[in-house]
């Protein structure tokens, strides 16, 4: 907590905590474990900044992340981004969810992968377009800016 409130104190926008070890947990385990203490942070900073709650894997802990006390859920790709901003009962904004693994791909499926995350969240304010995790090693940049572009231009299918 004081970490993240220098991080506000230095002009920090918004606050991200990233949990890639969720995944390894079931949600007996991450009820008990992760989300109190995780959850404590979030409510001793509630209000300054935005706050972006991460977690890999996540798609059997949705019905305990929603009660985080975060602005924003951030998903992997693991799940389709629309079932899961309705399992949380769109209380929350939703953040992500390609699969980076796409960059590495044909660009006409990362075009449509886009494409179909952005359909699945047009229906509601709150969304922000991210990948699901990292951008890998070997990702060319060019196609970041193609995805940033498609993005941008995106008005509805």
């Amino acid at each position: 907590v004081k970490y993240l409130s220098l991080q506000i104190d230095s002009g920090a926008d918004a606050l991200q905590i990233f949990d890639s070890w969720a995944i390894c947990l079931s949600p007996r385990d991450y009820k008990e474990f992760v989300f109190p203490y995780t959850n404590y942070i979030f409510e001793k900073i509630k209000g300054r900044v935005p706050t972006i709650y991460f977690s890999l894997g996540s798609s059997t802990l949705l019905d305990i992340i929603k009660e985080m006390e975060c602005d924003v859920i951030s998903l992997d790709w693991r799940i389709n981004i629309g079932e899961a901003w309705k399992r949380i009962d769109y209380s929350k904004a939703i953040q992500g969810n390609l699969d980076p693994a796409h960059l590495l791909g044909d660009e006409e499926l990362l075009e449509r992968r886009v494409k179909e995350i952005l359909r699945e969240t047009s229906h509601h304010d709150g969304h922000i377009f991210n990948l699901g995790h990292g951008v890998l090693p070997h990702t060319d940049p060019e196609k970041l800016k193609k995805v940033v572009s498609w993005v941008h231009e995106y008005r509805g299918e």
